[in-house]
């Protein structure tokens, strides 16, 4: 069928839609073909370019279609979940299925809300491409904001993480002007086909395609030659376990602590200025156990060493999933603890309405309280910028640590429940970002995988070996530099919100 005359081709219509979203799924989930993103976008394009006889029923149905594909298939590695839900084989695939579905639903709902009145502004000229694109990140932007049903876990953004330069430009508006780019990319492709029997406007329209990825590739490359060589003046030693899953509650608490005391003797140099444990670590409050705490005082002192880690912190018998930084003289930092919990993993959203459909399942596993504000970890050299986990993909928090003159962000995590799947590069990717967005060296510490040293331009300066007890030593530096990102944040949502609220007020007129 000719792609002019899909107007009236529903199913045709649907197929792009689940098109696209395995093409950027696929993309997403093999870090070498992070490149089809700059072409998956372009059968969805196709269908809300060209299509005249779009409504607001329409849309919904496409962006539920383009959605539970693109999410459906980037997810799948949520089904290794199901050892940890205390329900038989059976039943824990159907909870897994059902979790799959509902946050393809609460993803497509965000992009629904954003698109909504799209054919109420719809112009049928190249200026659509800008509008789409626009409200497309109106959509991601909204999958960051209404926590515990928040999940960024897939913008296009991260998919093109490895591609260092072309991602420098977040430092100035965010990983949404990543998207934004990239969506611009396709558009103008899509636009090309579109004209194909008119080889100028063709053309033309191709040219504005690579232009865009040419002037972005551009700003990254120059940004890379104004890099100034300098010296690194701060060593980390990176302590990565190896414990799988439940394994870690399974081992007696006092064989996990002795493996990181020991672990890091082993390990740390006479150059080691900071030691990092991953997210609890720790598996209990280190306060409560004197013994334990004098121990970690005598190592950080013996080697003159900063040691940050993540434990379980208790006060007034609320449980905390915290971090903290103990100095060589023994002074503690301040607590930071966790303020996103992953939904029902650490937390259970709505817990009196699904408590009663699902007694027993998951509620067992979730005793964590929310933090209630972002926590600079301060040491004698450096500022570290608390993130644990779940948090690093939401731009929000690390961006508040920088403002509070964090210089280093240090992410501690436990990667172990994602197997060997591409969750754990996709888990990794929005550290890359969080970097970029900024300036600022990023210390990722995770059990099992991945951890690393990120510089503050993106690039993985090392990285430990995966699914396996390992150690990595990476020199670093601390910033004060600011991007103009760290200062206007997400600008770029405001005129995909004022095309939103045109979209509404052209509806009401009519």
């Amino acid at each position: 069928m000719k792609i002019e005359n899909i107007n009236n081709k529903k199913s045709f219509c649907f197929a792009m839609c689940a098109f696209s979203g395995t093409l950027l799924a696929i993309s997403y989930m093999f870090e070498s073909l992070f490149w089809l993103v700059f072409f998956g976008a372009i059968p969805l394009l196709l269908v809300f370019l060209k299509n005249n006889t779009l409504n607001k029923r329409r849309i919904i149905l496409y962006m539920l279609t383009f959605s539970l594909s693109f999410y459906g298939i980037t997810l799948y590695w949520m089904y290794l979940l199901s050892p940890y839900i205390n329900q038989s084989k059976v039943k824990s695939i159907l909870i897994l299925t059902l979790s799959i579905i509902f946050i393809g639903l609460v993803i497509a709902l965000y992009w629904i809300i954003a698109c909504a009145f799209y054919h109420k502004i719809k112009r049928n000229d190249a200026l659509d491409i800008i509008i789409f694109s626009l409200l497309y990140i109106f959509g991601e932007w909204l999958q960051g904001i209404f926590y515990p049903l928040a999940f960024p876990w897939a913008r296009l953004a991260n998919i093109v993480s490895p591609l260092t330069y072309f991602i420098q430009s977040a430092s100035l508006f965010g990983s949404l002007f990543i998207s934004f780019l990239i969506l611009l990319i396709n558009g103008f492709i899509a636009y090309s086909i579109l004209n194909v029997k008119t080889p100028n406007k063709c053309y033309t329209y191709l040219a504005v395609s690579i232009a865009v990825f040419i002037i972005n590739m551009g700003y990254g490359i120059l940004r890379f030659k104004n890099i100034e060589e300098e010296n690194k003046n701060y060593n980390a030693t990176i302590i990565q376990g190896n414990f799988a899953g439940l394994e870690k509650w399974a081992v007696s608490s006092d064989e996990v602590f002795n493996l990181y005391i020991d672990t890091t003797k082993k390990s740390i140099t006479d150059k080691t200025d900071v030691v990092l444990f991953p997210e609890t670590a720790i598996p209990f409050d280190i306060f409560q156990h004197d013994e334990k705490f004098n121990i970690i005082l005598n190592l950080v002192q013996e080697y003159d060493i900063t040691l940050i880690f993540g434990y379980i912190h208790y006060k007034d018998d609320i449980k905390y999933n915290s971090m903290i930084a103990i100095k060589p003289n023994g002074e503690v930092s301040d607590i930071y603890s966790k303020q996103l919990l992953v939904p029902m993993g650490e937390m259970i959203p709505f817990e009196f309405i699904l408590s009663k459909f699902i007694p027993g399942t998951f509620l067992e596993s979730t005793p964590y309280t929310q933090g209630t504000e972002c926590m600079v970890l301060q040491t004698d050299f450096a500022k570290f910028g608390g993130v644990i986990c779940f948090e690093s993909i939401f731009p929000t928090i690390s961006r508040k640590t920088v403002k509070l003159d964090a210089d280093v962000i240090a992410i501690l995590s436990n990667d172990s429940w994602f197997g060997r799947t591409p969750a754990l590069y996709q888990h990794h990717s929005h550290a890359i970002l969080r970097a970029v967005e900024n300036k600022r060296y990023v210390l990722r510490c995770s059990n099992s995988a991945i951890s690393s040293v990120i510089s503050p331009y993106g690039k993985v300066e090392k990285v430990a070996p995966k699914y396996e007890l390992s150690v990595l030593n990476a020199s670093f530096n601390t910033s004060n530099d600011r991007t103009l990102y760290s200062y206007i944040g997400d600008i770029i949502v405001m005129p995909a919100a004022a095309l939103f609220i045109l979209g509404i007020v052209k509806k009401k007129k009519k």
